[in-house]
């Protein structure tokens, strides 16, 4: 079905966003990434839906359903496709409505509130699974975090909660190999454009430095926060204002070397 050009009758698009949801979190790749979640883009972005199917599918995506399904089991299973494609709805969403503004207040905070609990919570930590296809839960939290951060209903009080579930990802065993650290950088990017300052950054760069020394399994989490300040580094060259914070990264690596 080409969505550009359908036309919905009554109740039809009610029932297809019922089989999208049910499906969101699909292992076919194909039908998640292809079809179910390109589909949500359209229909959300074009405004093929209405303010109540918008808040309908928002309020889906942020249950224990959808972001939240089995985020405590530690076995390592096919939920997370259900997680991490439900971020990427609720990141469309809000990103939609950062110049429509058209949800209620409410929800929209309800939205940035979860948007920080799910990368604090996710212990799946895979990018690429063979077969099944892109799990990357760190990277499509990264892109929802980022998007929460940038919508005008974002306080900047909540910087240093985001701060906090940037570290949390960072410091893990899981080695990261696929791009984690640049989308974890969306999301300072996101916070310097908010207000976020060099003394703020710098000082949780060195509390970063403190943490990794306390680990007791310290290569692999070494090597993820050695990716992530390197590609920090390269970020804040772009903020001359940031020179302070850009010092904490090489004080740190030249005293390595």
């Amino acid at each position: 079905m080409d969505i550009d050009t359908y036309r919905f009758s009554d109740g039809q698009l009610d029932s297809l966003l019922e089989e999208m949801l049910e499906n969101i979190g699909h292992t076919d790749p194909e039908i998640r990434d292809d079809l179910i979640y390109n589909s949500f883009v359209k229909l959300i972005l074009k405004d093929y839906v209405t303010k109540e199917q918008t808040i309908y599918i928002l309020q889906k995506c942020m249950s224990e359903q959808y972001l939240f399904f089995n985020i405590e089991d530690k076995t390592i299973g096919d939920s997370v496709f259900t997680r991490s494609f439900s971020a990427l709805v609720i990141a469309t969403i809000l990103y939609k409505d950062a110049t429509t503004r058209n949800l209620p207040s409410e929800l929209v905070l309800q939205a940035i509130h979860v948007g920080i609990e799910y990368l604090l919570l996710e212990q799946d930590y895979r990018g690429y699974v063979k077969e099944k296809g892109w799990a990357h839960s760190i990277g499509h939290g990264s892109d929802l975090l980022a998007t929460c951060v940038l919508h005008p209903e974002f306080d900047v009080n909540q910087t240093k909660a985001c701060l906090h579930a940037i570290r949390t990802c960072v410091l893990v065993e899981y080695p990261y190999i696929d791009e984690e650290d640049e989308r974890l950088i969306q999301v300072m990017e996101a916070l310097i454009k908010k207000g976020m300052k060099d003394i703020e950054l710098r000082n949780w760069i060195e509390d970063l430095e403190v943490e990794l020394h306390l680990s007791h399994k310290r290569y692999r989490i070494e090597w993820n926060v050695k990716l992530f300040c390197y590609s920090l580094y390269i970020a804040l060259l772009k903020h001359r204002e940031f020179s302070a914070s850009r010092q904490a990264i090489l004080d740190k690596y030249q005293q390595n070397n």
